[in-house]
């Protein structure tokens, strides 16, 4: 009886997981807009935005000018009918890497209001909202030898001195996510699409230069939260069953 009941309940489970699946599967996305601000930066620095770009500057300038960030959006629509969770450039990062004086950036949130469009078997569903991370810079001793890298000051990307470190995580606390037919969706980041066709989860910039990488994000759905009462009532149902099993189990004749 335990191996009949546990065969139903993992044909069942696999049932829900495959419909849900195909479901994702199905879908396209298209993304009509994701514009972008600086936001929360430590040290407080002013956030300039122009038409679809955003800037933040920062340290006191040393006879170069000052460093800072700019993410360009993409012009809209960013992505059309591409299947959901592929990859796509959301946008243009810049770090003007530059000998400067303190105070350096410790961090800078960046905020992007997208549009989406989620079409499934011709229906149309449309999404606002916002989606937010935390960009991590490290201002690096540009004297350093080694440099923060591991690798000689002098050489490769720290040719002008050394590189400092970009390095991002999604603020889960403070983006939006939606639902749809038991499913979650969200904006996120992949990764910097560095210059040598890489995608990264770091970026290293080298010192006197403005350094480019676009931002790769994806449309994620993730059924398993939505899914979860689901499962929860598989899993009694499942208990169920076996402790009726039991109790008939001790009724019957040894």
């Amino acid at each position: 009886m335990k191996n009949t009941l546990k065969s139903r309940f993992t044909l069942f489970a696999a049932a829900a997981t495959l419909t849900m699946s195909a479901h994702v599967g199905a879908a396209t996305v298209t993304l009509n807009s994701a514009l972008g601000e600086w936001t929360d930066t430590s040290p407080t620095l002013p956030v300039v935005n122009v038409d679809n770009t955003s800037s933040i500057r920062w340290g006191r300038d040393a006879g170069y000018g000052q460093s800072g960030y700019d993410y360009t959006a993409e012009a809209p629509p960013v992505v059309e009918g591409i299947p959901l969770g592929t990859e796509f450039l959301l946008g243009k990062f810049t770090h003007h890497n530059y000998p400067i004086y303190a105070p350096a950036l410790n961090h800078a949130t960046l905020s992007i209001d997208y549009d989406i469009d989620i079409v499934d078997g011709g229906v149309i569903d449309s999404f606002t909202g916002t989606s937010t991370y935390l960009f991590k810079h490290d201002e690096t001793l540009n004297s350093a030898n080694p440099c923060a890298d591991g690798n000689a000051n002098g050489s490769g990307v720290n040719a002008s001195g050394c590189a400092d470190l970009v390095t991002f995580a999604i603020n889960d606390a403070l983006t939006d996510s939606f639902t749809k037919d038991g499913l979650t969706y969200q904006l996120v980041l992949t990764g910097f699409l560095l210059q040598d066709g890489t995608i990264a989860s770091e970026f290293w910039t080298a010192e006197h230069l403005s350094n480019h990488a676009y931002l790769v994000g994806m449309v994620t759905a993730v059924p398993l939260p939505a899914a979860a009462p689901l499962f929860a009532t598989v899993l009694g149902l499942f208990g169920l069953l076996r402790l009726r099993s039991r109790k008939a189990a001790a009724l019957s004749p040894a």
